[in-house]
């Protein structure tokens, strides 16, 4: 039987051997196709973020030996014999936040219910790397840490965990898995991998340069926001740097703000314009999923917030809710009314300010284009991507 690159590449990474691999990266032919069953991927990727990874379906999966210089390996870094013949699912995760962090302890779990189809392996992406060590050296499964970002670059793999399954011929079957269902898929794929020949993974320049730069700097340097009208009852905050995002406790899931736009609106449970205002800001929210995040900050107890969530005759919120008795960001801001919001750019200038129902989808959506031009022009992350062109160039 033929033996696959893929499978070349794989011994000689894990074992060392002296074989002379000469692998190129080249966007010579399209990727393989297949039918995904919906049901086996993960619904709580942002849409971005899923297209990302999708670009890499259908490609031969390159092996670790070409990131040698980039990966370095926490726990269990495994051998050729661990990887023959099976399934391999490669789960991205990051240490920087508690909810990020569980989904090693998740792909552990999961470990042990395909053990003889599949193996997992965890890549930790460079954020908060510092911690990964720390974390994860004692895990049940392959850990390696991406030291400069360039194979998460190439995998997809951005700031929101996702799975990436890779099967028995070493071709990239499915990327954004739901791995909660691995049960279910692994078998699947596992009974459907031939050998057989994929085409080589373009390099993550390669794929950016066939579908343009997503986030163009703007030609004389300057981002222009829109003009924020005039603000009363509060400091006006308008192109100054806002308070930093300090809440006691979130009530709901903690929100990853890196590179995104956040605004911040004050609001009440006994506040009728609050309530009144709920779905709008709903609104905004399902407007810009992967751009926006609002978070709705109350200065009451963590009680009376939960009874009015829980009563099924209020509006159900649909962006993060958090509360701050100790009103350090009202402090700040200084409004004397509610409610009332800051609308903060990814460098934590406040672009918008005041009513949040005179906030239009038009004017959000002006102050979310700025801010991927923002984020272009200083090099920050609109692109997606951990290794910036800037960074390319020196090497």
């Amino acid at each position: 039987m033929k033996r696959s690159a893929f499978t070349t590449l794989r011994r000689a990474a894990l074992v060392g051997s002296t074989l002379a691999l000469g692998f190129v990266m080249a966007a010579a032919d399209a990727p393989k196709s297949f039918e995904t069953n919906d049901r086996y991927l993960d619904d709580r990727l942002p849409e971005a973020e899923r297209e990302l990874l999708n670009e890499t379906v259908g490609y031969e999966f390159p092996g670790f030996e070409a990131y040698a210089d980039d990966l370095t390996w926490i726990a269990n870094e495994p051998d050729a014999s661990e990887l023959e013949g099976r399934i391999i699912i490669l789960q991205s995760f990051t240490t920087a936040d508690a909810q990020r962090r569980s989904v090693l302890r998740r792909a552990e779990n999961l470990a042990r219910r395909t053990d003889e189809q599949a193996i997992f392996i965890a890549i930790h992406t460079p954020e908060n790397a510092e911690e990964a060590e720390k974390f994860a050296d004692r895990s049940r499964i392959p850990v390696a840490l991406d030291t400069t970002g360039r194979f998460c670059d190439d995998m997809g793999f951005w700031k929101t965990p996702a799975a990436v399954v890779i099967d028995r011929s070493g071709t990239i079957r499915m990327a954004g898995a739901n791995v909660l269902q691995a049960a279910r898929f692994v078998p699947e794929i596992y009974e459907e991998a031939k050998d057989g020949e994929a085409p080589a993974l373009p390099d993550r320049d390669e794929r950016d340069e066939k579908k343009g730069k997503p986030a163009d700097k703007p030609a004389d340097g300057v981002v222009r926001f829109p003009e924020a009208p005039p603000v009363s009852g509060a400091n006006d905050l308008r192109d100054k740097k806002g308070p930093a995002l300090q809440v006691q406790k979130y009530i709901t899931a903690e929100p990853e703000t890196d590179g995104k736009v956040v605004m911040v609106e004050f609001w009440a449970t006994w506040c009728g314009p609050c309530i009144a205002g709920i779905p709008h800001i709903n609104s905004l929210q399902k407007a810009f999923p992967d751009d926006l995040v609002v978070v709705g900050v109350s200065d009451e107890d963590e009680g009376k917030v939960n009874e009015f969530r829980s009563d099924r005759r209020r509006p159900k919120f649909e962006y993060t809710i958090a509360i701050d008795p100790q009103r350090r960001m009202m402090g700040v801001v200084g409004n004397r009314g509610i409610p009332h919001c800051i609308v903060m750019s990814s460098d934590g200038i406040v672009r918008w300010q005041g009513h949040p129902g005179s906030l239009t989808r038009s004017t959000m959506e002006a102050i979310v284009d700025a801010n991927k031009q923002l984020g272009a022009a200083s090099g920050g992350d609109g692109s997606m991507r951990w290794v910036k062109a800037d960074d390319q160039d020196s090497d």
